[in-house]
């Protein structure tokens, strides 16, 4: 059926120019098609030829990681001063909170310049902080956590001294 001299539909004959826009009709692969070293449909205990690179961060979690690790202390630091590789995934764990926290800020800064600022904005950006401070808590990275952690670490190893004391004169009584 035609109207107006036109085929109307998919039943009709394509226009050459139509045509000649195909890539398999020019002897060409389709963006979609199979390639070597593509593999889309692996089966199960399969390997492709190319895997993928692992994840990396983005150039915002990783100035965050830069920035951290120069600020822990000594403790977290090997004989070269390297940060040690256990304590990498805390510092990681705290540069994503802090770009949430950045990337918060942006956002309703931009709203505010838009005019468009809410209070879901400002209670949004200020619950992103609350989890960055939390996360600079629990990882002993804010000034009252840091001397808490230290203290406690001064009270335990005040504690191991008297209990060695003790253990000492005992071994002496025993053997004296």
């Amino acid at each position: 059926m035609t109207a107006g001299g036109k085929p109307v539909g998919g039943g009709g004959a394509r226009h050459p120019n139509s045509l000649a826009n195909l890539p398999n009709t020019r002897g060409e692969a389709p963006a979609g098609a199979w390639q070597p070293g593509i593999s889309p449909n692996l089966g199960l205990g399969d390997r492709t030829r190319k895997p993928h690179n692992s994840p990396e961060w983005s150039p915002a979690v990783q100035a965050a990681i830069g920035d951290l690790e120069q600020r822990v202390g000594s403790e977290l630091r090997d004989h070269e001063g390297d940060l040690q590789g256990w304590a990498l995934p805390s510092v990681e764990a705290v540069a994503i909170q802090r770009v949430a926290a950045w990337r918060a800020e942006r956002y309703v800064a931009d709203r505010e310049a838009r005019g468009v600022l809410t209070l879901d904005d400002l209670d949004r950006v200020s619950k992103v902080g609350e989890r960055y401070h939390r996360a600079l808590e629990r990882e002993a990275l804010t000034l009252r956590s840091r001397v808490e952690t230290v203290a406690r670490g001064r009270d335990l190893a005040s504690e191991m001294a008297a209990d060695y004391e003790r253990e000492q004169a005992e071994l002496e009584a025993e053997g004296g």
